[in-house]
């Protein structure tokens, strides 16, 4: 099943430079990471602020199968600028990932 589009998610911005403020206070840890990986503001912001909870849930995937795609998105490489915010989060890379985690574990 092809997930349907997506709301539109603005890149956070604010989440960006917490995210290389953490970095930066702790330059030996990837701190940045971790930040992304426990506190998941972005998965918060995309779910809940965005919208991608009442499309993602239409198409059988609930919280925590949306953090599986979370984690596979590369925010990571995003946080440092390495990433595009529109590619990681346009639709059809979704897709691809919501098929990766569907493979591999169960969504529901």
């Amino acid at each position: 099943m092809q997930i349907t589009k997506l709301p539109d998610a603005p890149e956070p911005l604010d989440y960006k430079r917490q995210a290389a403020e953490r970095r930066q206070e702790y330059p030996n840890m990837d701190e940045d990471s971790l930040y992304l990986w426990i506190e998941e503001p972005i998965a918060h912001y995309l779910w809940k602020k965005c919208g991608w909870k009442e499309v993602l849930n239409s198409q059988g995937i609930n919280w925590n199968g949306f953090q599986k795609i979370v984690h596979l998105m590369g925010l990571k490489w995003w946080a440092r600028g390495q990433r595009d915010w529109n590619k990681i989060t346009n639709t059809v890379e979704i897709d691809k990932l919501t098929q990766v985690v569907r493979r591999n574990c169960k969504l529901m």
